[in-house]
């Protein structure tokens, strides 16, 4: 099956250069015509909004680069995402990860910005509109019954797969399922994160506490997914929270890698003839790249956006000659380039 991913700036912007202001992306449909395809459906797609009631910040990264935080003005960015997406007349948006900052020492401060990050998302006049929302190692600051509550994952399923249309398939994987971080990591759950890692040859200590894994039971589900999508002949969409890959010269790190990658990857690369793309935060300077013919795209995240908000619009479409289906995505792209690189 031929599939394809556009991703396009309006107003003349490149994929990875400017970062558009939120009016700029109402050319979504004639980029779908340009393409000589038919939509199905649009979307939305921010990730990073990482709210917290505290003081901006700033912080030196890794390769040092100084870093600014804008914990509070997340939310001016999240209603500029709302109107632009009542336009677009989306059906709904995809929340990937980290909604909140969190607080390592403070659960009880967690969930109180948790539940006005919460009211924020539910402030909207889109008819019909829903949220489905992905968690992030930052969102483990809150415990996680509570958490899976405020997300609307009440029956504790944390990972999860809908079809927003006929022939697609959305997955929906929880890469911090697993996570050191997190301010009620069991015994049980350090366990099985060790026998991850010990499947891989890794040892745990080498990992960065705000990384995270998938549980084995998890990768046996996203198994049975894709081998259902590919035998009904679905187009699937996955997303997470940590990028997958670091192949391409604009891809994200390797050290903002999920912790078991390489074994999503394989199941990426054997079921390569349903799986179109893999959308992903946590590296917020954003990522695009292609491993085994599947496009990766880490959205740029919201937290570190002064003025101009970053979030992405998506139509899902298929060719109008033969039915391959097509992503246009519109938005903030890789606006650094990742320039440690």
């Amino acid at each position: 099956m031929a599939m394809a991913m556009a991703m396009a700036m309006a107003a003349g912007g490149e994929c990875a250069g400017d970062e558009p202001e939120a009016g700029q992306l109402s050319r979504l449909s004639a980029s779908v015509e340009r393409l000589g395809a038919r939509e199905e459906f649009r979307f939305g797609l921010i990730t990073d909004i990482q709210y917290a009631d505290k003081d901006d910040g700033a912080f030196t990264d890794e390769f040092g680069r100084v870093r600014a935080l804008y914990f509070r003005r997340s939310l001016q960015h999240l209603r500029a995402a709302l109107s632009e997406w009542r336009d677009q007349r989306a059906a709904f948006a995809m929340q990937l990860g980290d909604l909140i900052d969190g607080y390592a020492n403070d659960a009880e401060r967690s969930l109180s910005d948790l539940a006005r990050a919460r009211k924020e998302l539910d402030a909207h006049d889109i008819a019909s509109f829903q949220w489905h929302h992905v968690v992030g190692n930052h969102c483990r600051y809150a415990p996680r019954k509570p958490l899976l509550e405020a997300l609307g994952l009440e029956n504790g399923r944390s990972y999860y797969a809908f079809s927003p249309a006929p022939g697609w398939r959305f997955v929906v994987l929880d890469g911090a399922e697993l996570c050191m971080a997190a301010v009620d990591a069991d015994g049980a759950e350090k366990r099985e994160f060790a026998a991850v890692c010990a499947d891989l040859g890794l040892d745990p200590a080498s990992r960065a506490e705000w990384n995270g894994a998938m549980s084995r039971a998890q990768l046996a589900w996203l198994e049975e997914e894709l081998e259902q999508s590919s035998t009904r002949g679905e187009t699937v969409v996955a997303f997470g929270h940590f990028p997958l890959s670091s192949d391409g010269a604009m891809a994200s790190p390797a050290s903002h890698l999920l912790t078991n990658a390489e074994s999503v990857l394989a199941l990426f690369r054997r079921h390569r003839d349903c799986v179109l793309a893999y959308f992903c935060g946590h590296d917020h300077f954003g990522g695009i790249g292609a491993k085994d013919a599947v496009h990766h795209v880490t959205v740029p995240g919201v937290l570190e956006a002064r003025d101009i908000a970053r979030f992405c619009s998506v139509a899902a479409a298929r060719d109008a000659a033969n039915g391959s289906p097509l992503l246009v995505v519109h938005g903030t792209l890789a606006p650094e380039h990742n320039s440690h690189r």
